[in-house]
């Protein structure tokens, strides 16, 4: 189905499930299309004393999900046809029909899941960092 389409698209959007970045698949997609590819709606989530199961491939804790998360963004942002990341949820919301949480950045209440913020944001400012020192584009401080 997607031959037909790719007289008519830009890129090729794809929603992964796993927490490891499936390099084979994105070079074997890549190869077949000839398009870019952006990664949409993918989540990599953590276990809380409240909320055993989860939604999206599940580390033990924060911490497990916020290396997971900086790494699959390098693994992908390795290949140089992948051209964006959407991740996934920006606040807690249960889903009772599923009967699992689906976890963002936020809990609840609007406070932070601190440590898994605190490595999203890291890594998000690494991979944008590169993103600027490619030729043409101005370098900045990627600290802030």
């Amino acid at each position: 189905m997607i031959h037909e389409s790719l007289p008519y698209i830009d890129v090729v959007t794809v929603q992964p499930y796993r927490a490891v970045f499936p390099r084979e698949t994105f070079e074997r997609l890549y190869q077949e299309t000839g398009k870019p590819v952006m990664i949409c709606d993918h989540n990599i989530s953590f276990k809380t004393p409240k909320y055993a199961e989860v939604m999206w491939e599940t580390m033990p804790d924060a911490a497990s999900a916020g290396k997971a998360y900086t790494q699959y963004l390098e693994d992908a942002f390795a290949m140089p046809f992948v051209i964006g990341y959407n991740r996934c949820q920006y606040i807690d919301r249960y889903q009772a029909r599923l009967k699992m949480l689906k976890q963002g950045l936020l809990q609840v209440d609007g406070t932070p899941h601190k440590e898994l913020a605190e490595r999203v944001l890291k890594a998000n400012w690494q991979i944008h960092a590169k993103f600027i020192d490619w030729p043409g584009g101005k370098s900045g401080d990627a600290t802030k």
